[in-house]
């Protein structure tokens, strides 16, 4: 064990295992348990070359502001197609043109000016009145997960909660069967690995037929409401406009590009956070304690 440096202080930061930085997040030891590795860097190299990963990690608030607000030098829209699929991108792509329908890039991930468009145009999705419409599915959809549990007396709060409720919740809004959880559940840890960089290309096969699968998917989806415009946020993005003579409507490769990111990135996110609040909340009686009485209270 060995000491960095407080962030702007001077002093020794205590208890931060240094001889971490000389280990990469493509360890899936560290993977598993990343939160002493992130410590490490903050409090010790907080622009850190990954080595094994080839990228730069940065790790504190203010170094990270710096790069969001600089889009020339860091462009989002180029590291991401330079990790998408990294080592087998245009295997990858030629792949996803011959039997997935196509290759969609990221809408969402577009430089200013370009992003603000698809931002304003994707905000048209998220109203009030569409999260109203949800509410009532929303708790039917949680009730049905903790009624699943309740008797049982234990719960694996990734395979039994978190991770079937943000697809469920995803696939309502989107207007998609809930019982293709388990595809989509499937469908995007093969996505989210093309922006890993830890994949062979056996794997990289694999996962291509699953996004593959994906895609088709979607695109069959949005034919659907094409033909027939449904109460749904697939719906929203393909009938959005704006006042603008360039580009007031979304392309039907950003409206599958929009989607396949809300059914992946949405349900992945979200159901991180709340196993992270589920982890605190077993941790931490006072929490659980709080969280109580504040649904008592409402």
């Amino acid at each position: 064990m060995s000491d960095a440096v407080n962030e702007g202080s001077g002093r020794p930061a205590m208890g931060v295992d240094t001889t971490l930085l000389n280990s990469s997040l493509a360890d899936p030891a560290i993977m598993s348990h990343p939160n002493s590795f992130y410590r490490a860097l903050r409090m010790g190299d907080p622009v850190h070359y990954d080595e094994k990963l080839d990228v730069y990690l940065v790790s504190r608030y203010e170094d990270l502001q710096t790069v969001f607000h600089d889009p020339v030098t860091f462009s989002q829209e180029k590291g991401w197609h330079q990790q998408f699929a990294r080592g087998y991108f245009e295997e990858f792509k030629e792949i996803l043109i011959r039997e997935g329908g196509g290759y969609f890039p990221e809408a969402i991930l577009r430089d200013p000016p370009r992003h603000g468009r698809v931002r304003r145009l994707l905000e048209k999705a998220f109203t009030p009145r569409r999260i109203k419409l949800l509410e009532p599915n929303i708790r039917l959809v949680i009730g049905t997960l903790i009624e699943k549990v309740a008797d049982r007396g234990y719960a694996d709060g990734v395979k039994d909660f978190a991770m079937p409720m943000t697809i469920a919740i995803m696939s309502e809004q989107l207007g998609i069967d809930h019982s293709d959880g388990e595809k989509v559940e499937r469908w995007s840890r093969a996505y989210t690995a093309q922006v890993g960089g830890m994949q062979d290309r056996p794997t990289m096969l694999e996962n291509a037929r699953q996004v593959c699968e994906l895609q088709n998917y979607i695109i069959a989806r949005v034919r659907e409401r094409q033909a027939n415009r449904t109460e749904d946020m697939i719906s929203d993005l393909i009938y959005a406009r704006l006042d603008d003579e360039q580009g007031p409507t979304l392309s039907f490769e950003e409206v599958v590009a929009l989607a396949r990111a809300l059914l992946v990135g949405g349900n992945d996110t979200t159901a991180t956070a709340l196993t992270n609040l589920l982890l605190l909340v077993a941790q931490r009686p006072a929490v659980a304690r709080q969280l109580e009485l504040v649904s008592i209270r409402t």
